[in-house]
This record gives structure tokens, sequence and C-alpha cells, in this order.
């Protein structure tokens, strides 16, 4: 009787250890499943960013090379700092911002009474926010967008 009482207790032990191991085994995967997600998410998120950023990389590279001599933006001004020397340039779902060289210089372009293309320059002053301006930019070596000349294309 002792023997099979024995027995009794050690089974019962064991399956008694084997559920608490099991219960605590479930309890910690459902308590961390969502961190674990949230850590595969993120892992998933970075791996993205990563590649993107390598493409990034690549395209500036090759916009700031010397073999591009410059790159045309199209859109409105939206603001001007002379202490910056900055100009920002908006269309209807971006905007860039644009150092200005030294010797920029800022043409209004318009038609004359025989259809011809005449360019005049202008002052920055003269510019408003409501015309088109086509920019041309290069890229500085420290990722910023510079130019020398600005087009005002509002009247073409």
């Amino acid at each position: 009787m002792k023997r099979i009482t024995l027995v009794i207790i050690l089974v019962s032990a064991v399956v008694i250890l084997t559920g608490g191991i099991a219960f605590g085994v479930w309890y910690q995967q459902d308590v961390y499943s969502s961190q674990i997600q949230k850590c595969k998410d993120a892992e998933m998120a970075l791996s993205t960013a990563q590649a993107e950023n390598q493409r990034a990389k690549v395209i500036f590279e090759t916009l700031s090379s010397s073999l591009v001599h410059s790159v045309t933006l199209i859109g409105g001004l939206s603001s001007y700092d002379m202490h910056k020397n900055e100009i920002v340039l908006i269309s209807t779902d971006a905007q860039i911002t644009v150092v200005l060289n030294k010797d920029f210089k800022i043409y209004s372009v318009t038609k004359d009474s025989d259809n011809n293309t005449v360019r005049k320059e202008v002052a920055l002053k003269d510019v408003k926010k409501t015309d088109v301006l086509s920019v041309l930019v290069s890229f500085l070596p420290d990722g910023r967008v510079a130019t020398s000349e600005i087009f005002i294309v509002t009247s073409l």
C-alpha cells in the first residue's frame, strides 16, 4: 500500500509539475506575444528603411556627380529668407528648400507680340507667391540643394 501511495504521489507530482511548466510557458507566450510581434514589426520596418536609405544614397550620389550639371524644379514660391539666402519651393504635395548662390539671377520669361520668348532679369522682391518658378538646381555634398538661376514662367 505504501508503494502504491508513493507511486501515486510521484505521478501526481510529475503531472502537476508538467502542468505548471506548460501553463507557465503558455502564459509567458500569451503575455509577450504582442511584444514579440512589435519587435518583428520594428525589425521589418528597419529593414525597409535601410533599403530605402541605400536607394536614396545611390540617387543622391548620382545627382551630385560631376556628370549631372543641373536638375530643374518647378513649383511656387512659399517663402524666402535673405538672412539664410534660401527659398522654399512648393507644389501640391511637396516642398523643398533651395540655397541661393551668391551670384544667383532671376529671369522673367514672357512672350512678345511676335510670340518670341523674351527673358528679362528681375529682383527677388518682384517674385510673387502666385508665380510659377523653374529653378535649375545642383546638389551640394552636404545634401542641400543650390541654385544660381531661377526663371519665372507663370506667363508662358
